[in-house]
C-alpha cells in the first residue's frame, strides 16, 4: 500500500517531559497534539491572532515554564481555543514513577524504554486508516539518531509495518511550531498536577480550567472513545487495553 493510498493525513506535534533518567523528578510524560494535515495552515494563523489580541509578538513562544500571571488570559485562551477547536486532538502519556524502573531485567536501558513510551503513546493514533507526519521537540543535538531509532521503535513494535503509514518523522524548534505550543502548554499541565504542585496561581487556573473543560481529572487512563483529551497512565506490568 502507497501513502497515497490513504485519503487521510494527519500531523502529530509532539513533547516530552521530565524525560531525563536521573532529573530527580519520577513523573513523566509524552505527548502529541494531532490535526488533519489540511487544517494546519489555519490553526497557526489563529493561534498567531490570539497572541497579537493580547499583545504579544505572533511569533513568541509560550511555554508552560512561562506561564504567569501577567500574560494569564492569553494562556487561557490558548486552551479554549483547543477545547472549541474540533480538529484539535491531544494524546498524553503519563508515568507516574519512572524511577521504578528495572531496565535490566528487560534487557533495555532508558533510552530504548523511552523510544517504547513513545510507541506506546502513538499506538492509538496509527491505528486510523490514514497516513501521518511525526514531528518531535529538538532537545538536543541527536535530533538525527533520535529519529531514526523512533521509527525503528515503531517499526518493531507493531504487528502491521508502519512504514507506509508514516510519511516522516521531523526535528522541528518549537518556537517555529505554534501547535507544538499547545502540546507544552497541556503536558505542562499534566505533570504539574501529578507533582501536587501549587507554587504558581497561574498554572493552577490553567489545570482547573483544563479540568472543567474536559469533566475529569488529569491523573487517570481516559477511555479509547476518548479523542479530544486523550491520556493514558503507564505503569510496569500494568498493560491496560491501551498498549
Amino acid at each position: 500500500m502507497k501513502n497515497t493510498d490513504f485519503k487521510k493525513e494527519y500531523n502529530i506535534y509532539c513533547d516530552e517531559s521530565c524525560h531525563l533518567e536521573n532529573d530527580g523528578i519520577s513523573v513523566m510524560a509524552l505527548a502529541g497534539v494531532w490535526s488533519k494535515k489540511e487544517k494546519i495552515k489555519q490553526i497557526f494563523q489563529d493561534l498567531k491572532m490570539i497572541k497579537i489580541k493580547h499583545d504579544v509578538n505572533p511569533n513568541q513562544e509560550l511555554k508552560w515554564v512561562k506561564v504567569s500571571m501577567n500574560k494569564i488570559n492569553l494562556y487561557l485562551d490558548i486552551i479554549e481555543y483547543f477545547k472549541s477547536n474540533p480538529f484539535l486532538n491531544f494524546r498524553g502519556l503519563l508515568i507516574p514513577d519512572k524511577g521504578i524502573l528495572k531496565h535490566q531485567d528487560h534487557n533495555q536501558d532508558h533510552d530504548t524504554w523511552y523510544y517504547k513510551m513513545y510507541y506506546t503513546m502513538l499506538k492509538i493514533l496509527l491505528k486510523k486508516e490514514a497516513c501521518f507526519n511525526v514531528y518531535l521537540d529538538m532537545k538536543n543535538t541527536k535530533g538525527g539518531p533520535k529519529t531514526r531509532k523512533l521509527l525503528e521503535i515503531l517499526n518493531v513494535n507493531s504487528n502491521n509495518s508502519l512504514e507506509n503509514k508514516i510519511q516522516k518523522i521531523q526535528i522541528v524548534q518549537s518556537h517555529e511550531v505554534q501547535i507544538m505550543q499547545i502540546t507544552d502548554l497541556l503536558i505542562g499541565a499534566i505533570c504539574y498536577n501529578y507533582r501536587g504542585l501549587n507554587t504558581s496561581e497561574a498554572k493552577l487556573m490553567i489545570i482547573k480550567k483544563i479540568k472543567r473543560d474536559f469533566e475529569g481529572p488529569l491523573d487517570r487512563t481516559s477511555p479509547l472513545s476518548e479523542e479530544k483529551m486523550n491520556i493514558l497512565v503507564w505503569r510496569p506490568n500494568e498493560w491496560t487495553s491501551q498498549l
